[in-house]
């Protein structure tokens, strides 16, 4: 029996399975995790190798996990028409994100990406009915990495599109700091809990290895 998709069913549970052995087997290196973040792991009875710096999931722990994920849920949208259902059995499109060079159309050549483009990328995806997202598409090579880093390309972002927005932060105090710029473009923070129009995300380091400030 084959599903809808370009693999069987077959396939699909033979992949399942093998994720779940390099998961309990190979694990997920880790590094710089803090206390906090180190305690909440142990408690959700996450393995660890400390010497090795390495995290290990039991196929049963992976199912509980899975238990928690909706199998629906919305990114909100500034403009509610513009709202995307996932699970809904429908495909949605999005731009990829973070570049760090851009080809530049005014003289033909290629260049560092900068803030504006933010703001330019925005703008464009707003006007593709094609795409129904935005990811902060690129690197503001001109500005410094501080403090309020992610604070301008979240507010770039926001500001040139009513879509929903997502992006990576490099830590938990970026999160929270882009959380509350959210909560003022939302109109308060009982606003953006019951219409949350920005996402955040993160990715793995290959190999199999997580940052422990990504993590926490």
């Amino acid at each position: 029996m084959t599903s809808r998709g370009p693999i069987s069913r077959d396939d699909l549970f033979k992949i399942d399975g093998a994720s779940r052995k390099i998961l309990q087997r190979t694990g997920i290196g880790i590094s710089g995790i803090d206390d906090e973040c180190y305690r909440a792991l142990r408690a959700a009875g996450i393995a660890f190798d400390d010497t090795r710096q390495r995290l290990f999931l039991e196929p049963g722990l992976v199912d509980d996990l899975l238990a928690f994920a909706p199998s629906r849920f919305t990114l909100c949208a500034r403009n509610d028409a513009k709202d995307v259902h996932l699970g809904s059995g429908q495909v949605h499109f999005a731009n990829g994100g973070r570049v760090i060079r851009i080809l530049d159309l005014a003289t033909g050549g290629y260049r560092q990406t900068m803030l504006r483009d933010i703001a330019h990328t925005a703008m464009l995806v707003e006007r593709l009915s094609n795409l129904s997202f935005y990811i902060i598409a690129c690197q503001a090579c001109d500005v410094a990495n501080d403090d309020n880093y992610h604070l301008n390309d979240f507010y770039q972002a926001m500001a040139h599109t009513s879509k929903h927005v997502m992006g990576g932060c490099g830590n938990r105090r970026d999160v929270e700091r882009v959380y509350h710029l959210a909560a003022i473009i939302a109109g308060g923070e009982q606003e953006l809990r019951k219409r949350p129009c920005i996402s955040i995300i993160t990715n793995p380091m290959s190999p199999l290895t997580v940052s422990g400030d990504t993590l926490s």
